[in-house]
């Protein structure tokens, strides 16, 4: 006995679709830069942030009657930061909106957020370039690193010093191969954190770095501008804060993502760049 079977085709139009009500989201870059910078006032259209000059003084000889001194500007030069807008908007027509069961509005939102800020962090991480202390190798490794830390604290004549200080280390996601192979990072017991008589209570104190990572490292013709840094480094002037404002505009609804903060390299001797000319990966 013969039969026949419907086979859902699109040419049929017997076939069935169904769509998920929840939405994938898209994945950004969360900050990890920016919340470990310093943060200064409210720039309005330009800020300026004075800075004393490093000042030096010498012996003078037993008949010495003080003439002839050279003197110096303690004020050294003021480190302006310029703010910019920035904006992430998205757009729906009121008639796409009228059928469709789910609020796109709500489901934007949280893109949005992130979308924005991954640009204002990656903003900010372009202030490395323009560091002037530091070194550039292919790839991170454990001398390197032990290297700047060294190069950081004598920058700063102490004042930067692991163990005592928070320094942080920020690097490119192409790196994370190499860092994970410096071992007083990754074993516990050659941090100084187990049992081991050998090193517990000696290089607890030694690393003094928290080291990070992120995909939105600068990257140029000159490599990726990874950098060792304690927070005054840099400074973030915020005139407006991420928000979001919602508007509509004849048959289209708007969702805008903004903030307007500008940032900047505030002491040069405090930042130490590490500029990697191979990726690790």
């Amino acid at each position: 006995m013969a039969g026949t079977v419907m086979n859902p085709s699109t040419t049929t139009g017997g076939n069935l679709e169904s769509w998920r009500r929840k939405f994938e989201v898209a994945t950004y870059q969360r900050m990890k830069f920016i919340p470990t910078i310093d943060e200064g006032d409210r720039p309005y259209g330009l800020a300026h942030h004075r800075k004393f000059a490093r000042v030096t003084g010498g012996t003078v000889a037993q008949s010495s009657d003080g003439t002839g001194l050279t003197y110096l500007n303690i004020l050294g030069t003021p480190v302006t930061v310029t703010p910019v807008g920035s904006a992430v908007p998205i757009a729906w027509s009121r008639n796409e909106r009228a059928q469709i069961d789910i609020s796109l509005g709500s489901e934007g939102r949280g893109n949005i957020e992130q979308s924005l800020a991954e640009l204002t962090e990656t903003a900010a991480l372009a202030n490395i370039q323009s560091a002037t202390e530091g070194i550039s190798v292919a790839d991170v490794d454990g001398p390197t690193l032990r290297r700047a830390q060294a190069n950081l604290y004598g920058n700063t004549n102490g004042v930067v010093e692991p163990g005592s200080t928070t320094m942080y280390g920020i690097f490119s996601h192409t790196q994370l191969p190499n860092l994970q192979g410096i071992e007083e990072y990754n074993r516990a017991d050659v941090r100084g954190d187990s049992e081991n008589p050998y090193v517990k209570g000696v290089w607890t104190k030694g690393q003094g770095m928290m080291l990070l990572t992120t995909t939105v490292v600068a990257q140029d013709a000159n490599g990726w501008h990874n950098a060792l840094y304690v927070s005054s480094g840099f400074i973030m002037d915020w005139n407006e804060r991420s928000t979001i404002v919602e508007d509509s505009a004849e048959l289209q609804e708007r969702l805008i993502a903004y903030n307007n903060v500008g940032s900047n390299v505030l002491n040069n001797p405090r930042i130490y760049y590490i500029r990697t000319t191979a990726s690790a990966l």
